[in-house]
């Protein structure tokens, strides 16, 4: 696991909590 995809990840998640 990629740690730039760890981050994308956790952004898209961030951003799906806050929809």
């Amino acid at each position: 696991m990629d740690f730039t995809t760890h981050l994308e990840l956790q952004r898209g998640l961030c951003r799906f909590l806050v929809f």
